[in-house]
């Protein structure tokens, strides 16, 4: 509302400099006889590679999804599942699930990213006037469903009753004396038993057929899947439920008594994207945009335009790759992020007469180094760009503006840029500069690593005897990358401390070379114990700064051969 109409158009036009998931050539092969037209063209990373690119003769893949790496214990257990029934499973589950989430069974294996999919509209309703607890939809008025909940509180005899309200499209999220707003989630629409059947059919799926019907089956899990298998094959499936709109911003509050903004269904799953064996012999994606603008409906959603641009650079510059070549490309700094905006920043140097740092930034590579001072000031400047840009029309919320920052700047968008305060229309290259001088002035010599640190707490942190005396914190480490880095570092500024803190990063990592399973290699981002006693309450955590890996068979004899410790429950029998 205070950046005016323009906004919304940037927010809904493809990002076409970044790459998509489904290759066009593979678009045209997939609705050649459907019922489509015969045309097509933000966080987590998985990869697969085909045979035909592959140094040893089989598929590969690669995942390192992007979750809170901040807390302890971490988010991933690491488990192998082995039955005399049947189950043959390998990868990282979530502590009280009995199923693994990502990784490899026999046949085939699989990971996931987030998708990013707009799966939630917001709708306006209108309160009547004579009556609050009724309001109007496409059928005229009628009444807010209203339920009860007691919660107890401590320290007070009688529990607090809460009223919880419900509009025909969802939960009411907030509300006036004049109006409300209710969300309608996907989620909403799926049934949790189908769900936990096809994570069980995910478990012993061995095709892609197979793999196809079970991660479409997840509910709103808003999810991009990645496939391999033993016999070479590659894939990809959008996992994600894609509502049928009939409208194309779903970006604002939608009137509720207007039918033309109803969801009609789902897309079936033969209409949904997917791709199987490419001509190019790779698959990637990174939060990324799924499909091109050509794709037959409209897929809206909040996509990462940068990881991607590294990830493709990478698996186009060589005719064949090794598992050691993923495993490099999960520890590659280098940001697509900083690559493309390293200009305007070079240029806000010349502007400002700071000959030396522009020399600097246009020999500068884009790697995120902890150890170099360049990456240092450009994610200093790329944070504190926000307040030149927007403080004129955002006040003291200027920070909200980071959000659309990148949308802005590509679109040279100048009625946001222009500082509307002034008597004359500031450039955007002024703008960079204002910047960069107060960045210059606050950090004049600052290593990225003295100011990107991680700090992984756990919940009883905040009582600092325990803290020391059960030793349950780790660092403050210094940690490169950025958002736009395949080794990711998705870190937030800390005023009280005056640096950046990593939130989110790789939180696991794998890497699959089919040609020999029992050398399949898994590390999570602390350890595979909640016990700060022992021994595996932190043993990854170095792994994963460092680049080491852990090699976790899947034979049984291999297990065995490399078990440290074995627990035995044996039934006493009456």
């Amino acid at each position: 509302e205070k950046l005016g109409e323009d906004i919304l158009r940037i927010l809904k036009e493809p990002q076409d400099w970044s790459p998509v998931t489904v290759p066009e050539k593979q678009l045209l092969g997939m609705f050649q006889r459907s019922l489509f037209p015969m045309r097509m063209t933000r966080a987590s990373n998985s990869w697969v590679v085909a045979p035909e690119k592959s140094q040893s003769g089989a598929a590969l893949h690669a995942s390192d999804p992007h979750l809170q790496i901040n807390q302890i214990p971490g988010f991933w257990y690491a488990v192998g599942l082995h039955s005399r029934e049947g189950t043959e499973v390998l990868g990282v589950t979530v502590p009280g699930l009995p199923f693994v989430v990502m990784g490899h069974n026999r046949d085939i294996a699989y990971a996931f990213t987030v998708a990013s999919v707009d799966v939630i509209d917001y709708y306006r309703y209108q309160r009547n006037p004579e009556d609050s607890l009724q309001i109007l939809t496409e059928n005229g008025y009628q009444p807010l469903l209203v339920l009860e909940e007691d919660l107890r509180v401590k320290g007070e005899k009688k529990p607090r009753r809460v009223h919880i309200y419900q509009a025909p499209s969802g939960p009411v999220v907030e509300h006036d004396s004049t109006s409300l707003l209710a969300l309608h989630w996907a989620g909403y629409d799926f049934n949790v038993s189908d769900m936990v059947a096809a994570v069980e059919k995910l478990q012993q799926a061995a095709s892609f057929d197979e793999f196809r019907q079970a991660v479409t089956q997840l509910g709103a899990l808003d999810v991009n899947w990645t496939y391999s298998d033993r016999q070479g094959n590659i894939g990809y499936q959008l996992g994600a439920p894609i509502p049928r709109r009939d409208y194309a911003n779903t970006f604002t509050q939608l009137p509720a008594e207007d039918p033309q903004f109803r969801w009609q269904g789902y897309y079936p799953l033969e209409e949904t994207p997917f791709a199987y064996n490419p001509q190019q012999g790779w698959l990637a994606t990174c939060n990324n945009q799924i499909v091109g603008e050509d794709w037959p409906y409209a897929i809206p959603g909040f996509y990462d335009p940068y990881r991607i641009t590294r990830a493709v650079a990478l698996l186009t510059e060589k005719d064949v790759y090794s598992a050691d070549d993923l495993r490099a490309m999960q520890l590659d700094r280098v940001s697509g992020f900083a690559l493309r905006w390293k200009p305007l920043l070079q240029q806000a140097a010349e502007y400002s007469g700071h000959t030396e740092l522009a020399r600097a930034i246009a020999s500068w590579d884009g790697n995120m180094s902890p150890e170099q001072r360049i990456p240092a000031v450009f994610r200093l400047w790329w944070e504190f760009l926000a307040r030149p840009l927007y403080r004129d029309q955002l006040g003291e919320e200027w920070k909200l503006g980071q959000h659309i920052q990148e949308e802005v700047l590509t679109a040279q968008l100048a009625s946001v840029i222009d500082d509307v305060t002034t008597d004359h229309p500031e450039t955007l290259v002024e703008i960079a500069a204002a910047a960069l001088d107060s960045v210059l002035a606050a950090f004049p010599q600052s290593t990225y690593g003295e100011i990107s640190v991680l700090q992984p707490l756990h919940p009883l942190a905040g009582v600092e005897m325990l803290n020391r005396w059960l030793n349950l914190s780790r660092g403050p480490v210094p940690l490169g990358g950025d958002k736009g880095s395949l080794n990711a570092n998705f870190n937030f500024w800390d005023e009280q401390n005056q640096r950046f803190t990593a939130v989110a990063g790789p939180s696991m990592r794998f890497v699959l070379d089919w040609a020999n399973v029992d050398e399949f290699t898994l590390i999570t981002s602390m350890g595979q114990s909640g016990n700060p006693f022992s021994p595996h309450y932190d043993d990854f955590f170095d792994y994963m700064q460092s680049g080491k890996t852990w090699v976790v068979p899947f034979s049984r004899d291999k297990v065995l051969q490399r078990a440290k410790s074995t627990l035995v429950l044996t039934p006493q029998l009456p």
